[in-house]
This record gives C-alpha cells, sequence and structure tokens, in this order.
C-alpha cells in the first residue's frame, strides 16, 4: 500500500475501534445501570435493542449516501456525531432519555461500516486492508470492556461516556486533517480514486449475496446477544479476586480477555480470504463458532473464558472473508449500497437479540442465552454450506 493509503487505514482502523467502543459501554457498564435506575434484564435488553437497532439501520441510508456524496464525508459526521452523542448519554436523567440518547449514539455508529467498507474495497489490497481495520477495530471490541469496566467501577458509569468522547475528537481531527492533505493538488485524484471508479457488473441482487445477507443477520443476531450480556455473564461466572475490583470491572476485564483474541482473527481472516476458496474458507470459520458458543453456556471460570476467546476467533475471522465475499457480489458502483443493506441485516435486524437475549436470560437463565445463540450459528453454517454448492454465472456487463 502507499503512504497515504497506510495512513487511512490506520485513521479507519481506529475509527473502527471507536465504533465498537462507543457501542460496548452500555453492555459494561449495565449493572450499574441496572442499580441506579432500578431495572431488570429485559428492560435493559430493549435498551440494547434501541441502540443496536438504530446502529443497523442508519448504515442502510449511510450505504446509500456514501456511493452519492463520498464515504470520507460520511465517517468525519460519525467521528464528530458520536462524539457529541456519547456525552449526551452521560447527562441522561431518566430511562426514556437515556434510551433515546444511547439510539443516537448508535444512529452516529451507524455510518461507519458501510463507508469504510466501500472504501476500503476499492484498495488494491482490499484483502490486507479489511483484516487490518477489522483487527484494530477487535483492539476497540477487546479493550472497551476492559477500560469502561475500569473507569465506571472508579468513577461512576457517567464519567466514563466523556472519556470515550476525548478519544473520539482526537481522531476526527487527525482524520480531518489526512481529508485536507489528500484533496490538497498533490492529493486530488487519490481522494477521488473509489468514488469515480466506473461501474463493473450490472445486477448484484443475486442468489448468493442474498444468502449472505441472511447469514450476515444470523452472525449479528448471535454477535449482539453475546456482548450485550458478556460482561454481566463473566462477572456472575468467574469467580476470580484480581486488584479489589468488584463485579463490574472483574466482568469487564474478562470480557476483554476473552475478545482479544478476535484482533488476531480478523487479520488471518483478511490475509486469508484473498488467497483460498473464500466460500469454504468461510463455511469453516462459520462452523467452528457454533461448539464453542454451546460449551460457554455449561462452563465457569477459567474455561468459560477460553470458550469465549475461542468463539471470538472463529467469529471475526469469518467477518473480513465474509466482507469479501460481498464485494466479489457486487458492483463497484452498487458497493456501498451492498455494504449498508448487509449492515442493516447484521445489525439492524440483528439487534433484536438484546431484547430476545434479556427475555431468556430474565425467564429462563443467562446460560440460556448461550445455548440458544449456538443453535442460531449453527443454521448459519448450514448457510455457509449451501452457499459452496451455488455456482455463479457471469452477469453482465453495465455499457
Amino acid at each position: 500500500m502507499e503512504r497515504d493509503e497506510q495512513r487511512e487505514v490506520l485513521l479507519l482502523g481506529l475509527s473502527h475501534a471507536l465504533v465498537h467502543g462507543y457501542m460496548l459501554l452500555f453492555p459494561a457498564v449495565l449493572l450499574l445501570i441496572m442499580k441506579e435506575f432500578g431495572v431488570g434484564y429485559f428492560r435493559l435488553g430493549i435498551l440494547g435493542t434501541i441502540a443496536n437497532f438504530a446502529f443497523g439501520l442508519g448504515a442502510l441510508p449511510a450505504g446509500f449516501l456514501s456511493d452519492r456524496l463520498g464515504a470520507r464525508r460520511l465517517i468525519l459526521f460519525y467521528l464528530f456525531g458520536s462524539a457529541f452523542a456519547a456525552i449526551l448519554v452521560s447527562l441522561s436523567r431518566s430511562f426514556f432519555h437515556l434510551a433515546l440518547c444511547l439510539g443516537l449514539l448508535g444512529l452516529f455508529c451507524s455510518l461507519y461500516h458501510p463507508c469504510s467498507l466501500a472504501l476500503l474495497s476499492r484498495f488494491r489490497e482490499h484483502g490486507k486492508a479489511f483484516g487490518i481495520v477489522g483487527a484494530l477495530g477487535n483492539v476497540g471490541l477487546a479493550l472497551s470492556p476492559l477500560l469502561a469496566g475500569y473507569f465506571a467501577s472508579r468513577l461512576g458509569w457517567r464519567r466514563t461516556f466523556p472519556l470515550f468522547s476525548l478519544a473520539g475528537l482526537i481522531v476526527s481531527f487527525a482524520y480531518l486533517f489526512l481529508q485536507r492533505h489528500l484533496f490538497s493538488a498533490g492529493g486530488q485524484r487519490k481522494a477521488e480514486r473509489g468514488a469515480s471508479a466506473p461501474p463493473e457488473e450490472g445486477t448484484w441482487i443475486t442468489l448468493p449475496f442474498v444468502l449472505l445477507l441472511f447469514m450476515q443477520m444470523l452472525a449479528g443476531f448471535s454477535f449482539q446477544g453475546v456482548t450485550t450480556f458478556l460482561p454481566t455473564y463473566l462477572a456472575r461466572r468467574v469467580e476470580i479476586q484480581l486488584f479489589g475490583l468488584d463485579a463490574v470491572g472483574i466482568g469487564g476485564i474478562m470480557a476483554s480477555i476473552s475478545l482479544i483474541i478476535g484482533v488476531f482473527g480478523q487479520y488471518l481472516g483478511g490475509y486469508l480470504g484473498q488467497k483460498t476458496n473464500a466460500k469454504r474458507l468461510y463455511l469453516f470459520m462459520v462452523s467452528a463458532t457454533f461448539p464453542f458458543l454451546l460449551i460457554a453456556g455449561s462452563t465457569r471460570n477459567l474455561l468459560l473464558v477460553a470458550a469465549v476467546a475461542a468463539f471470538a476467533f472463529f467469529y471475526f475471522c469469518a467477518q473480513p472473508i465474509g466482507n469479501i465475499l460481498l464485494a466479489s457480489f457486487t458492483s463497484t458502483k452498487a458497493r456501498g449500497k451492498g455494504y449498508g443493506i448487509s449492515f442493516f441485516f447484521s445489525f439492524g435486524l440483528g439487534s433484536l437479540a438484546a431484547s430476545f437475549c434479556g427475555f431468556i436470560a430474565e425467564r429462563v437463565s443467562l446460560p440460556a442465552v448461550f445455548v440458544v445463540l449456538s443453535v442460531l450459528t449453527f443454521l448459519q453454517a448450514n448457510m455457509a454450506f449451501v452457499l459452496t454448492r451455488l455456482h455463479e454465472h457471469p452477469r453482465p456487463t453495465s455499457r
């Protein structure tokens, strides 16, 4: 990759880390919010559903706007807007106000994925770019429960959100500076290279694309169900004394340890996705997630942490491979739309997992949540097998 591309990949990766950091702040401080507002798992699940549905819903127009207005402008809008929304969350004084502000945070964060993925798919080494940006996103995914749990246990949950806003503003100004450089006289052609690319194929609503959408929906449902209740589940099931931290801090640290392995999975998936048969590799990675979620629902302590870590590794290995597959199913002109629709299926429709899993946790138990989600990953693996059996026919080129 050229130097400008390397810089942009780094900043897009940091922006990706922030997205997951913002979206996992609520799960990390869930026990404190439960105590302050006096609500149960089901109502907390509704809060998670609101935030995650907004996160997925906004991706749909973001994908279309990315193709029209430019991905980089929308990424900047996400960076500044999410920093502002996180501060509003910390100022919430009622359950309704908290729900509204979490929804606003989800909407701003929803702009990132379809715009970033569409932009990265136009890089010459897009598989490597997907892997690096995905790995940095996983750093944010893994560290945010740890940092949020630590700061919340020390300072309270309301002071934790502005700390993430500060990090967001730093990345915002850095990316603004890079954009000014890209659109300068020397960088003009590079900056517009992706946006002005001509369409390569005709229709992009194909059977493989539709099948991939449903697999992404099941993957998003499982992911959001796991991450919404993971810090709380680990706080209740991992009996370790560490640095004198309370259950919130312990749950955050254990969640971070479990998810950090996903950093390696993201990079490996992006690296292998361009070098091997992506469909078969996707089938293998998705199939491997099933047994570890099942184990997570029936174990405690370090074995539980290991099971969640193995799930995270294979789940995040599959992510960049899925993005590479989607790029192969869509034209350059429709790439933003494709990623926007995919992300809506993954996080918009998948957002129902938070309230659904909250209902299961309240009526049955928290371990039952992971058993139920393992069944969905098994279904996803069967759909991935069907995808490997489909033969793509040549599509007409636009003229």
